[in-house]
């Protein structure tokens, strides 16, 4: 039924479209069938792709986490000091390095000072066992290497052949927090188990030391207690 007066509006058509026009190739048609049916679909795998290979990557931190915590040690050593009825007296993590106390030190000090002021009938052997090891107490670079260079060099190795000098400590005291007095005495004889009078002598030597904990294998080997001496002199007694 007509109502008068009115009539329906036309859809405005845009000129030379083929859809409006039912003139549209059979082609575009096609393409836009293949579109409404499978444009989501494949809209779809292309994001499921994006998340496959997303979880791809954390997969493959995560793994390389895993492995590289594998390759890490977990093991923790503790040194235990036990008194002499086998009773725990101390225990402490063994990648901590404690300080050596004083009478190690004393002693370390005392050997050092016996090993480069003696002297032996067999200098290849001395130098072999007592002048090269002393070195590994001294620290690199500092006045001890150098006043230990110019003993060596000028006066321990012109000592005559066949002379023979003992050392003997006589004390190795604490001065200050880092400088240490040994006073030792020396017997020098021409030779070994020679009848000559042997001539003695006092001395006192002034040490400052430095406490620098062993972290490589052939400094543990060489001085495992870390004691360096920085500066060194000694001189006779009147």
């Amino acid at each position: 039924m007509k109502i008068k007066g009115f009539s329906t509006p036309k859809q405005a058509v845009a000129p030379g479209d083929p859809v409006a026009t039912g003139k549209e190739s059979p082609f575009l048609a096609a393409r836009r069938e293949w579109n409404e049916r499978y444009g989501s679909y494949i809209s779809r795998a292309h994001s499921w792709k994006l998340v496959a290979l997303s979880s791809l990557g954390v997969a493959v931190v995560l793994g390389g986490g895993v492995v590289y915590d594998m390759t890490q040690s977990r093991v923790l050593p503790y040194v235990v000091q036990i008194n002499k009825l086998g009773v725990a007296t101390a225990i402490a993590p063994a990648n901590v390095a404690s300080m050596p106390n004083q009478r190690v030190i004393s002693a370390t000090l005392a050997k050092f000072i016996v090993d480069v002021r003696s002297v032996w009938p067999d200098r290849d052997e001395m130098f072999k066992h007592q002048v090269e090891p002393a070195y590994n107490y001294i620290l690199a670079g500092s006045q001890a290497q150098k006043f230990v260079n110019n003993y060596v060099t000028g006066k321990l190795e012109s000592i005559p052949t066949g002379l023979v000098r003992t050392v003997k400590i006589e004390s190795v005291l604490r001065v200050s927090k880092t400088t240490w007095q040994v006073n030792w005495s020396e017997t020098t004889t021409g030779q070994m188990n020679s009848t000559a009078a042997p001539v003695a002598h006092d001395y006192k030597a002034m040490l400052d030391i430095r406490l620098v904990p062993s972290t490589s294998s052939a400094s543990i080997m060489k001085n495992p207690l870390g004691i360096y001496i920085k500066n060194i002199t000694w001189s006779p007694l009147i």
